[in-house]
């Protein structure tokens, strides 16, 4: 019986999870600020399956990117697929923190590292595919148009940075006051799927 209901609330967990993405990256208040890899964070703590973890953030992707305007190349979907990822496996990780020294940096390097990879990944991508024809934003395919290319991303790292701060903060506090703060949470954590 008790397994039973450790499985069921999994399951309540992860669409919980998935719907809370969806929501959010729909609903955003402005391109790159979404809950998406807060809650891949929050997946990556919660589920000791890291594939499970991983499930959250490429299923709520999967929902998403059906509305969203579409990536214009495979492996700009696939960079950004693959930086959706990082913070679940990023989870065990602060999941694992044993003092509040630990809890601190690693949720703030926890909190900070996706959207800096995301930057530094996706744009990589989108200069070494090229641009795209018709699209007012030119590039070189040499230095200086990577740096044209970071130099444009940096607003949008700076949206996505803002959000993933102001989830990360809002879901991990709403989850550690629903199950009885961090240490009752990170037990609570330690038998899920």
């Amino acid at each position: 019986m008790r397994r039973q209901l450790q499985i069921n609330s999994d399951h309540l967990v992860f669409v919980l999870l998935v719907a809370i993405a969806v929501v959010g990256r729909l609903g955003r208040l402005d391109w790159n600020f979404t809950p998406l890899a807060a809650v891949a964070l929050l997946a990556g703590c919660y589920f000791r399956n890291r594939f499970v973890a991983a499930l959250v953030p490429l299923t709520a992707l999967a929902i998403t990117d059906l509305t969203q305007p579409s990536h214009y190349s495979g492996w700009v979907l696939a960079s950004v697929w693959g930086c959706m990822m990082v913070p679940a496996m990023l989870g065990p990780w602060l999941r694992k923190a044993s003092s509040k020294l630990q809890v601190a940096t690693r949720g703030v390097t926890s909190a900070l590292l996706p959207a800096t990879i995301f930057f530094l990944v996706t744009n990589l991508v989108v200069w070494a595919v090229g641009p795209v024809a018709g699209s007012p934003f030119q590039f070189g395919s040499d230095l200086a148009g990577l740096a044209t290319v970071y130099a444009a991303g940096i607003p949008f790292y700076l949206k996505m940075l803002a959000g993933d701060l102001f989830y990360v903060t809002t879901l991990f506090g709403a989850f550690a006051i629903a199950t009885g703060g961090f240490r009752a949470w990170n037990e609570t954590a330690q038998g899920a799927g």
